[in-house]
């Protein structure tokens, strides 16, 4: 500042700071680099860094490259040079960032946009200026973007993201970030809700996977899509698409394998007499709900309705009618004839009413309606994993109907059974639910386990029976050094009669000796000859199908 001369060189090592508080900050030196972190946060409107000149003598350095740049506080932020970002570019404040046509902002590959401010008043990207930020330098460069909250605008993803692409979108949980025009993703990870909401037409494309646990919502007013996504794989959040306009139609890529969650609401008059066609491969791979809007019909291409995992559960809410008739709003069909849906499939198909699950019947035009007939309990999943010395059993319902409890029985034979405990049921229910009981006191060799669930009014239904194999042959081992040192006595416990593998290990993990023995029930006590083990840390070990027994020792 006081200088007659301009400086040298000015560095900002990795890990360092410079933070300008000025309206348009300067700086007068011959060369920059920077490594660091540059943080603007002045109040009001700012331009980035530029030369100063001191004593009528210009330094010759750029201020246009930057490892990670913050915006903070508020106000503009105003480029003053064409700008490139190599690692990450972050907003913690109600900010905006312009480029212009001149003086453009280039993310460089695998750099990172992020927003994190809480609030709703700034866009960080300002939308009459979007155009002019570059994702790389390359077509294979990728730019990744965090929404950690609900803003106003969505111009971190440009609708041209040349010369590379978008990599992954990630919006936080509780946050709302809204499409206006036609956006594309690589990778999605969406835990808050993204809106769609196109002044005529709009397309949401995802390229490549969707994964979290939060909503896509497609608000039509005008116009006639409301919303293309390319979902890859399964999107494993809860997919909902509200639509409210005159005109829509929701197209999934039938390229792609499978959509788990899928909800569709609203009363609005969609395409096709009041309905969506779902042109995508319907693979029920998990518990899914279908919740109708009361004039929003839906249709499953003839061809898609034909791989479901067996024991998941389809559970349709919203439907109007008489059970055992063509609906009057809500319908849903699978393909134009009966055969596109096999009796298991349709087995697997619950309709809510009230709170009450009834049965599913396809009619002779392919539209699927609800029975007369109350489902019972629906066992989703019951499997037996060891914890520790214990079982621990898991159980899922899909829905359940009159369920008084679930009595756990346990058997070494798989034939004979005796009860062991007890779970109280939910009585009635639509949601998923999930139970657990502990066995601490499992038997010996493979435990059979099986559920007897009970009605209200004493009817029984018994699971299929899972099986672990817990054991408790091997109880103990010892090892140590006998009186002559080219001899390790061994002493394994055993409850029954085995053979298996006697392994000794160095402390570097190298194998020293291999050696299979047969063992008798009670104690088996074994003189093994190993003259060339140095004096050190060992480990033993004994095999015996899944079952495994570790001593270290000292020689």
């Amino acid at each position: 500042n006081s200088s007659s001369a301009p400086a040298g060189t000015v560095t900002i090592d990795e890990g360092g700071i410079l933070e300008l508080t000025g309206n348009s900050p300067r700086m007068s030196c011959n060369e920059f680099v920077n490594n660091g972190t540059v943080i603007y946060s002045n109040s009001g409107s700012q331009t980035l860094l530029q030369l100063a000149t001191v004593s009528g003598t210009n330094g010759t350095a750029t201020f246009n490259n930057y490892s990670t740049l913050i915006f903070a506080n508020t106000g503009n932020k105003t480029l003053s040079l064409p700008t490139t970002v190599s690692k990450l570019l972050q907003f913690t404040g109600d900010v905006s960032v312009i480029p212009t046509a001149t003086n453009t902002l280039t993310m460089a590959n695998n750099s990172t946009i992020d927003r994190t401010v809480i609030s709703t008043a700034g866009s960080s990207i300002s939308s009459a200026n979007s155009a002019f930020i570059k994702f790389g330098s390359l077509s294979t460069d990728i730019v990744n973007v965090n929404i950690g909250a609900t803003i106003s605008s969505s111009y971190e993803v440009p609708s041209i993201q040349t010369p590379g692409k978008l990599g992954t979108l990630t919006i936080a949980n509780g946050v709302t970030y809204t499409f206006t025009g036609s956006r594309s993703v690589t990778n999605l990870v969406n835990n808050g809700t993204i809106v769609l909401t196109p002044s005529t037409s709009l397309t949401f494309t995802i390229g490549g996977t969707a994964s979290g646990t939060g909503t896509i919502l497609s608000n039509l007013s005008t116009g006639n899509v409301a919303a293309t996504p390319s979902i890859p794989e399964y999107y494993s959040a809860s997919l909902a698409f509200t639509n409210s306009g005159s005109k829509g139609t929701i197209y999934l890529d039938p390229s792609k394998k499978e959509l788990r969650f899928l909800t569709l609401t609203g009363a609005g008059a969609l395409t096709l007499g009041n309905s969506i066609t779902l042109n995508s491969p319907f693979t029920l791979s998990d518990n899914t709900t279908i919740a109708l809007g009361t004039a929003a019909n839906v249709s499953f291409a003839a061809s898609q309705a034909a791989s479901w995992t067996s024991g998941k559960t389809l559970t349709i809410t919203g439907w109007t009618g008489t059970a055992g008739t063509s609906g009057t709003a809500g319908k849903l069909f699978f393909g134009s004839t009966t055969s596109n849906l096999t009796a298991q499939q349709i087995s697997q198909i619950a309709f809510n009413i009230s709170g009450t699950n009834y049965g599913a019947m396809l009619l002779s035009d392919g539209e699927l309606v609800p029975t007369n007939t109350v489902l019972p309990v629906k066992l989703t999943s019951f499997a037996a994993t060891k914890q520790g010395a214990a079982v621990q059993l898991k159980w899922s319902t899909a829905s359940e109907q009159n369920n008084a409890r679930f009595d756990v029985q346990r058997s070494t034979d798989g034939q004979s059974f005796t009860t062991i405990g007890s779970k109280a049921g939910a009585g009635n229910s639509n949601t998923v639910l999930n139970y657990f009981f502990t066995d601490y006191t499992p038997l010996s060799g493979v435990n059979y386990y099986r559920l007897n669930q009970l009605d209200l009014d004493g009817k029984s239904t018994l699971s299929n029976p899972v099986a672990i194999d817990f054991g408790f042959e091997l109880t103990n081992m010892v090892v140590y050094t006998a009186i002559n040192p080219s001899t390790l006595n061994v002493n394994i416990k055993a409850e029954k009669a085995s053979t298996g593998k006697f392994v000794v290990y160095n402390i570097a993990g190298q194998k020293m000796l291999e050696k299979v023995v047969s063992l008798n029930s009670g104690n088996n006590e074994m003189g093994i000859n190993l003259p060339d083990l140095r004096k050190g840390i060992y480990v033993a070990t004994y095999q015996n199908g899944s079952q495994l027994l570790t001593q270290k020792f000292i020689r």
